[in-house]
């Protein structure tokens, strides 16, 4: 979330090389990565939220 960090953004990476001979393998590396960047959503959602300060992420908001 913009702001909660001290330059106020994430650093964001722009490209990632993955190298496979096998074509065998596609399927999986792509599901590999799809996956890995859903796991890294939730993450830096969950940093963001415990982060909060108690008077915005109250028990009723957070549920």
């Amino acid at each position: 979330t913009p702001g909660r960090y001290p330059n106020g953004t994430y650093q964001k990476i722009h490209s990632l090389n993955i190298v496979e001979f096998d074509n065998k393998k596609l399927p999986d590396i792509k599901t590999g990565v799809k996956t890995a960047k859903a796991v890294t959503s939730g993450v830096y959602l969950a940093r963001d939220l415990v982060n909060l300060p108690p008077n915005i992420a109250t028990p009723t908001k957070m549920a």
